[in-house]
């Protein structure tokens, strides 16, 4: 999927996520300093009710409840940190499922590219097959945690080696062919937050440099091959996990 020899200096990337945290500001960041003009496309998850601690603890246990009250911590201490650098980017409001405003959106900005990182809905075909370059920011490695939460099972296995994986959106979830990967062994890796902080690091270290290459057509992606999907975790499985 070559793009073309062109530069990066000054392109739109539109950087597709459900929230503003850790891996998908980080990414965001990671283009702008690579000479893009990153802006972010907030397609924000329907809202549903939200239980309180207490509700929390009944359905899932008090472990859990700790350990995600923890993460959220961690998440917005890195928010705030970086707030200064990621209160300049652009970021637009889109409905959930509004895949035409999404796509009017990109046309409005000419994104050169389009990348999604912590988002959590499948892409359809029709939006698949309009943008040229529908990139996704995996956060493990590809082929073998394919799936919408493989950092649960990665910890529910012990597993000491993350990453994070850039490749083309496809029909089949992640199963599009790869551009570029790197590996990650968390110093600490007791939670989920403290994974994605590692991932972050990573992604805000290679992400630019990835784009740069893809966007000059210095890279041919490889196909995936046989892997593995994890489904996305039950309530026994959470609360299994500690």
């Amino acid at each position: 999927m070559a793009v073309g020899r062109e530069s990066a200096e000054g392109q739109c990337v539109l950087v597709i996520t459900n929230r503003l945290g850790m891996l998908s500001v980080s990414a965001a960041l990671a283009l702008r300093q690579a000479g893009f003009r990153p802006e972010v496309a907030l397609m924000r998850a329907a809202a549903g009710r939200r239980g309180s601690v207490r509700d929390t603890i009944a359905n899932y246990g008090l472990a859990y409840t700790i350990e995600r009250i923890a993460d959220a911590a961690l998440r917005v201490s890195w928010l705030i940190l970086a707030r200064r650098e990621w209160r300049q980017l652009e970021v637009h409001e889109v409905p959930a499922g509004d895949w035409d405003g999404l796509a009017r959106l990109a046309d409005r900005k000419r994104a050169a590219a389009l990348v999604s990182a912590s988002f959590a809905y499948r892409f359809p075909p029709h939006v698949i097959g309009r943008h040229k370059l529908l990139l996704n920011l995996h956060p493990a490695p590809l082929p073998d945690w394919r799936g919408a939460d493989p950092i649960y099972w990665m910890l529910r296995r012990r597993v000491t080696v993350f990453g994070v994986t850039l490749h083309a959106v496809a029909e089949k979830f992640d199963e599009g062919d790869v551009f570029f990967s790197a590996l990650a062994q968390p110093r600490f890796r007791f939670s989920r937050g403290l994974v994605e902080l590692c991932l972050s690091r990573v992604a805000r270290s290679h992400l630019g440099d990835w784009m740069s290459a893809i966007i000059r057509g210095d890279v041919v992606p490889r196909s995936q091959g046989t892997g593995t999907y994890w489904p996305l975790p039950t309530k026994r499985n959470q609360c299994e996990l500690l």
